[in-house]
């Protein structure tokens, strides 16, 4: 099932996903969700190094692994977040400019373009839960980086 990684510069951190997001690495660290509005509470959750596979257009499907995310194990989820801010201190490019305006709508990592997909209201693109055998064997990119995120 593939799951949608929304691009959206809203949210406090990458959030990830048991459905779509294979636990890469736990970090010990939990925090407590709070809501856009006074009072607004969430669940406490951890803070995890996930992997996803992304499928290019062209080429073989790569390991994305995204550092510092706050992770839901909820399989209902199929829209996650991937926050701008986070990615662009670590990946070389985040272009999320309006074509009319000049923009690309892709995120550069190393030799990799993902290519992002418009519908007028978001930005995203597909990923999905890697098998055991896509974790050993896929090419791995870095989103983010190891270190805490403190913008």
């Amino acid at each position: 099932q593939a799951v949608f990684l929304i691009v959206n510069s809203g949210g406090d951190q990458v959030t990830t996903a048991g459905n779509s997001f294979q636990l890469f690495y736990d970090t010990g660290t939990r925090v407590r969700l709070y809501g856009r509005q006074p009072g607004m509470t969430g669940p406490t959750l951890p803070v995890r190094s996930a992997a996803a596979v992304y499928k290019p257009p062209k080429g073989d499907p790569v390991l994305l692994v995204a550092h510092q995310t706050i992770h839901n194990d909820n399989p209902s989820l199929d829209k996650l977040l991937l926050l701008p801010f986070q990615l662009e201190g670590h990946v070389m490019n985040v272009n999320i400019l309006w074509r009319s305006l000049g923009g690309r709508q892709q995120i550069v990592v190393d030799d990799l373009v993902i290519y992002l997909h418009f519908d007028e209201r978001k930005m995203y693109f597909p990923v999905q839960r890697p098998t055991e055998h896509e974790m050993q064997n896929l090419e791995l990119y870095e989103l983010s980086s190891l270190k805490p995120f403190k913008p």
